[in-house]
């Protein structure tokens, strides 16, 4: 038996962070249902198991009546949308993941989804400033989080560090193994590790797809590293722990 009884959409579905969503979703037995832009790239993830549903979700002319059949049926909402074309008038970070999320979020609330599973970066802070630089470029990640947080919806945001891909660039210690931990922050964005640190963008996805069985991780901003990144200074704000199989 599935440890989520509900169908669960996933924005930002082909993405690093995504795709292993998927994958955990499907490992899991939960029933998926995938945004994509790329009909080719669904046919892959349809193969998977999943339904798939054709959307472009940073599109102005996107009308609200797609994204309610998007949403029909779901009960919770996992979100790694994200562009690697940052700056850009029509796939930027403001159109993608602010406008993006908004506009799942604004469908969300219509549809009565229960849950919003956001997936954003360590660094953003409410006040943008060059003390944290991260602050200034990824300004439209915390504007989403801000949205979410107000929207009433039930979330829960993870902010994880910098992404991988391999055990051998978290750079582990001889002998150790993967020990994605927690520490919980606040939307201002004070609070958490407050470092920079890895991550691998599996443990990412377990993560968020281990929100949506866990009450206590509810209406909570995380901050999300390997233990390896985390210095000794900065344990005690570890919260949780993700086991890892």
């Amino acid at each position: 038996m599935a440890n989520y009884d509900g169908l669960v959409l996933v924005a930002g579905a082909t993405g690093g962070v995504g795709r292993r969503v998927v994958k955990a979703l499907v490992n899991e037995g939960i029933k998926t249902r995938v945004l994509v832009r790329d009909n080719k790239k669904g046919e892959i993830l349809a193969k998977l198991g999943v339904e798939v549903f054709i959307i472009d979700v940073a599109n102005p002319q996107t009308t609200a009546e797609t994204f309610a059949k998007a949403l029909e049926g779901v009960t919770a909402i996992i979100s790694a949308l994200g562009t690697r074309q940052m700056f850009s008038n029509t796939n930027g970070l403001k159109q993608v993941d602010y406008f993006g999320n908004k506009r799942l979020i604004d469908a969300a609330k219509v549809k009565g989804v229960k849950r919003y599973i956001l997936n954003s970066t360590m660094g953003v802070y409410q006040e943008r400033s060059l003390l944290h630089p991260f602050s200034i470029p990824f300004y439209p990640k915390w504007q989403a989080e801000e949205y979410l947080v107000k929207s009433g919806l039930s979330y829960t945001i993870i902010r994880p560090g910098g992404l991988v891909d391999t055990d051998e660039a978290l750079k582990l210690p001889s002998g150790a193994k993967r020990r994605p931990v927690l520490a919980e922050s606040q939307l201002s964005g004070d609070g958490g590790f407050n470092i920079l640190g890895r991550v691998h963008r599996e443990d990412v996805a377990l993560a968020m797809v281990r929100c949506l069985w866990t009450p206590q991780m509810q209406s909570r901003i995380y901050d999300l590293l390997d233990y390896s990144s985390v210095k000794p200074n900065k344990r005690e704000k570890i919260v949780k722990e993700l086991s890892v199989s």
